[in-house]
This record gives structure tokens, C-alpha cells and sequence, in this order.
């Protein structure tokens, strides 16, 4: 016994002891969890580095036939780091615009695989797309986010993202036959929402002063999330025979994950105007116009209006479950009254063309031009990137007799 417990009262002997031992887990417990943590960092499985399987995508070697047939693979990927130098203005013009002009390549390719009857192939392709623009969005290490590279990833990405969720929102009102279909298309999006939201190192915030690349990065998160929320209203009507009139009818959606508006974080708004449901958010002006104004995306990014989609009773597009077979081109075109779905490559309103012999549903391409005779044109190459990005030939399918 030491002469400092031997002064104590016997009642405050073991006090004292308890104290020194709870001093003691106090100090020693953060300790114990740094080295934890430390740990788990060291032994959790890193993130896929996507930077080869990009380059090899984005090749100008790689032909049309091998992306179509590597782009969803790219879903196995979170993580993208890019360690090759761009040097030059080619290199700064490669990553702006060859993964928008594929991303409309995918679109329109899109769209024949469901003529084709191939919608989950059709499907898989447009996350892919989607999740690539997320890829290239994502702030990489070694790149300050305010640099002038790192901010072409971040527009980039956005753009791709813009391009592949219009694509998907012809899909969710247009390709989907079945209840089925709907939650399948629901299933996959979601998906795509969350992993998006969670490898994006950059973190916007809802505020009412943006710039114009938070406006685009949100546009994109719009596109998709209305996107999500018209499947759910289709699926709905399919199901009842009327449109959803609350927020539950258009559900459930996986893990209770309800399309959430960008700009404010709150679930996607639903309106009736004109006797069609509108779904729509509220846009970077931050007021709830009710569906009244459409927002354009222009030279103020902060121009009034809502961010819209119409869901209408009827498909625009009505595809079948099975490919789609004619006779000849008046009995396609009597399958859709409306016309041929849009071309990405066309002028604005452009929509995919035909041709007779054979009978094809074709788009002229990002070379963009128009045939001298559409009456008697004749399709003799297909698109190929490994010609040039922006080269002659055609994307199309043809489209068999029943």
C-alpha cells in the first residue's frame, strides 16, 4: 500500500481506482477505433479503376459492333481515375465530344434494338451510357475540382448523362409492354440514381445561387428522375386503367427510394394540365411554377419554369412485345401513326427515316446530312467510328416480314 492510498478513506479507494480505469478507456478508445478504421481502409476491396475500359470504349480503333457490345460491362465499375496526360487539343476535343456523340449513337442504336424486339439489351445499354457520364463526372484524385480539365470531366459527363436519360425516357414511355417491363426499367434506374450519388466526389447542394455546371448536373439528375417517376405512372394506368392521383400510386419504387427533384431535394411534383399528367421539377429558379412554365436551358441558366414531362394515356410509339415485322412500308407506318421515333442526329423534331428496299428504319448518322431521294435511297454502309467520329454511314436496322 502506498502512502497516498494509505491517507484515503476506505470508501474512496475504489472510486479512485474506477476513475483511473475510466481516464483509461477514455483515452485508450479512440485509439482502438482509429486503428480500426485505419484497418478497414486498408483491407476493403478497392473501387474498379474504369480508366482502361473507357480508353478502349472511347478508341478511335474500337468499331462500332465491339462498343455495343462493351458498354454494359462498364456498370461494373465506381470508380474512374484517369493517369493518362492529355497534351494536346485533340486530346481536350476526344474528351468533349466523343463519348456525346456516342452516347447519341447508343440512343439511336437503342431504338432498333427495341424494333428488334431486344428492350432488356436496349436497356442495359442506356445505363450503361448513363453510369459512363457518372463515371467521368466523379472529381478524380491528383485533379483540383476548379481546374479547367477536371471541369471538362464534370461537363462532359453531364452532357453524357443528358443524352442517355432522354434516350431512357422514350424507353420508359414508349418500349414497356407489361407491369413488368415498367418495374424492371424502375428497378435498373434507381440503380443508377443511387450509385451515381454516391461515388460523386463533388457534392451539390440546394441552393438557390447556382452556376451553370450545377444548372447542367442537375438537368441530368431531372432527366432520369422524371424519367423513373413516368414508368411508375404508366405502370399505374396499366394496372388500373387511370392515371395516378397521389404520390403512393405511383409506387413502390425499390427501397422506398421515391424520385427525388434535384433542385430542392424534395419528391418529384405531379400536376393534371389539359387532362395529361405532368410530372415535372421546379428548376434551378427554385419556384414551383405547377407545370405552367416550361424551363429551356439557355444563355441564363436561371431562366423561370419547371423542368417537364407529359405523360400521356397512350404510347406515342407503340411497340410491340416481338420485334416488329411489315410487309411493306405502309404497313409500318400504319403500326405507328405518330411517325418514327426521334433521330439524335436529326434536326430538332427530326425523326428516323425509312427505306423500302429492304425495308429499314434507319438514322444517316453523326454525319448528319440528308439523302438526295429519300423516295429511292438505298442504305450501303453502316456507321463506323474507326472511319473517323464524325464519317458517312448509316445506323439502321432492317425489319423482316412477318
Amino acid at each position: 500500500m502506498t502512502e497516498s492510498d494509505a491517507t484515503l478513506p476506505r470508501s474512496e479507494k475504489p472510486r479512485s481506482k474506477f476513475l483511473l480505469r475510466l481516464l483509461t478507456a477514455l483515452f485508450c478508445a479512440p485509439v482502438i477505433v482509429l486503428l480500426i478504421v485505419i484497418v478497414w481502409h486498408a483491407t476493403r476491396p478497392k473501387p474498379r479503376n474504369a480508366e482502361d475500359y473507357i480508353a478502349q470504349l472511347m478508341s478511335p480503333q474500337t468499331d462500332l459492333q465491339t462498343i455495343l457490345e462493351l458498354y454494359p460491362a462498364l456498370l461494373a465499375y465506381d470508380d474512374f481515375h484517369p493517369t493518362r496526360e492529355i497534351r494536346d487539343e485533340d486530346g481536350v476535343r476526344d474528351l468533349m465530344f466523343r463519348p456525346q456523340i456516342l452516347a447519341k449513337v447508343m440512343a439511336v442504336e437503342s431504338i432498333l434494338m427495341i424494333f428488334s424486339g431486344e428492350r432488356d439489351k436496349a436497356l442495359s445499354l442506356l445505363c450503361a451510357v448513363y453510369h459512363h457520364g457518372s463515371l467521368l463526372q466523379k472529381v478524380q484524385d491528383g485533379l483540383n475540382p476548379s481546374d479547367k480539365l477536371s471541369a471538362l470531366y464534370r461537363l462532359t459527363g453531364a452532357q453524357t448523362r443528358i443524352r442517355a436519360a432522354t434516350a431512357m425516357k422514350l424507353y420508359a414511355l414508349n418500349a414497356c409492354v407489361t407491369g413488368d417491363d415498367y418495374t424492371r426499367f424502375i428497378e435498373a434506374t434507381t440503380d443508377l440514381t443511387t450509385r451515381a450519388r454516391a461515388m460523386r466526389a463533388f457534392h451539390l447542394e440546394y441552393n438557390a445561387i447556382m452556376d451553370r455546371d450545377d444548372v447542367t448536373d442537375k438537368m441530368a439528375d431531372s432527366a432520369l428522375e422524371l424519367a423513373r417517376m413516368a414508368a411508375g405512372a404508366r405502370r399505374h394506368f396499366l394496372r388500373t386503367g387511370a392515371m395516378p392521383t397521389t404520390a403512393a400510386d405511383f409506387g413502390p419504387f425499390p427501397g422506398n427510394r421515391y424520385p427525388k427533384d434535384p433542385f430542392d431535394g424534395k419528391p418529384v411534383r405531379f400536376t393534371v394540365t389539359t387532362n395529361t399528367l405532368v410530372v415535372y421539377t421546379i428548376g434551378p429558379d427554385m419556384v414551383d411554377d405547377r407545370a405552367q412554365i416550361s424551363y429551356v436551358f439557355g444563355p441564363n441558366p436561371h431562366s423561370s419554369g419547371d423542368v417537364i414531362l407529359p405523360v400521356p394515356n397512350d404510347r406515342e410509339f407503340p411497340f410491340p412485345k416481338a420485334p416488329v415485322t411489315a410487309t411493306d412500308v405502309s404497313d409500318l407506318h400504319k403500326q405507328f401513326p405518330n411517325g418514327m421515333p426521334p433521330d439524335s442526329f436529326g434536326p430538332v423534331g427530326g425523326k428516323l427515316k425509312t427505306t423500302t428496299s429492304p425495308l429499314c428504319v434507319y438514322s444517316c448518322g453523326p454525319k448528319a446530312w440528308d439523302p438526295p431521294n429519300l423516295a429511292t435511297y438505298e442504305i450501303t454502309a453502316g456507321y463506323d467510328p474507326t472511319n473517323g467520329l464524325v464519317s458517312e454511314g448509316d445506323l439502321f436496322v432492317e425489319i423482316p416480314k412477318p
